[in-house]
């Protein structure tokens, strides 16, 4: 029998993988406004995951780009090829590191047919004391996926994949119903999966919480006409600052004497402070 046609969700286990997927909901549209297009608004949403992390993640401060690369595959050139130089140039101890092991290889990565690529390395910064996080975002146009990879040691050094924290987001279009376009997540190791409640929550707060995120904002189609605050000052500076003075003044908490909610006026005063 044909899928029902109100099923809005599905999760499966593929060899390895774990992956859940959504409808997109078509938003109406005025008289006057053109219809959004599924994929641009699927990339606004990779958009805001990948440089405003903190908007989905409130344990996270932010994050900082360190560097947008493309390669361009439709003039015949290996995608494969086209992206190791891209990683040489952006990660120069990965070479050496996949050298003394078997590593991750990048053809797993890549689907048989590759037109553009845009490889962007960003670091991940949290709340807490934990250490931040240096991630490589692989995203392909044609496809519509964007592939998070976590990386392992010094970029400059002696680096690798951590390929147990890797987690891909994928639009499709419906060949049955041209009308019907499906957002997915897709947890590539779910077994080796490391939670720290941090950096990389639980996977069901991925394929609940984060995946739902990334259909909303791709079916409203949004990207804020303003910068961050915080984008205008260094993120990690500032989350240092942060703790500091969180550590300092978290006594007021224990004597607050208002019947208001003592840690959301305290710290939300340590922040302005700390901006300022």
């Amino acid at each position: 029998g044909g899928r029902a046609r109100g099923s809005a969700r599905s999760v499966r286990m593929a060899a390895m993988a774990m992956e859940r997927e959504l409808l997109l909901p078509l938003l109406p549209t005025s008289a006057t406004a053109a219809p959004s297009s599924p994929p641009a608004g699927f990339w606004a949403a990779v958009a805001v995951w990948t440089a405003r992390p903190q908007v989905a993640n409130r344990r996270l401060s932010g994050c900082r780009l360190q560097a947008e690369r493309e390669v361009d595959c439709s003039a015949g050139g290996s995608a494969a090829a086209g992206l190791r130089e891209v990683l040489a140039e952006l990660l120069p101890g990965l070479e050496a590191e996949a050298e003394a092991g078997p590593g991750l290889a990048l053809e797993l990565l890549l689907p048989p047919r590759v037109e553009r690529l845009k490889v962007v390395l960003r670091t991940v910064i949290p709340k807490a004391g934990a250490a931040t996080c240096t991630e490589m975002v692989l995203q392909d146009f044609l496809n519509n996926t964007a592939t998070f990879i976590p990386i392992d040691g010094q970029i400059a050094e002696s680096c690798t994949f951590k390929k147990n924290n890797m987690y891909r987001l994928k639009l499709r279009h419906d060949k049955e119903d041209e009308s019907s376009w499906f957002i997915s997540i897709s947890i590539l190791y779910p077994e080796e999966w490391d939670a720290d409640g941090i950096l990389y929550p639980k996977t069901a707060w991925l394929t609940d919480v984060l995946l739902t995120k990334i259909v909303k904002w791709s079916a409203e189609n949004k990207k804020s006409s303003f910068k961050s605050t915080l984008s205008l000052i260094p993120v990690e500076k500032y989350s240092q600052y942060y703790r500091n003075l969180k550590a300092k003044y978290k006594e007021i908490v224990k004597i607050w004497p208002e019947v208001t909610n003592p840690e959301k006026f305290v710290y939300e005063d340590v922040a302005i402070a700390t901006y300022l």
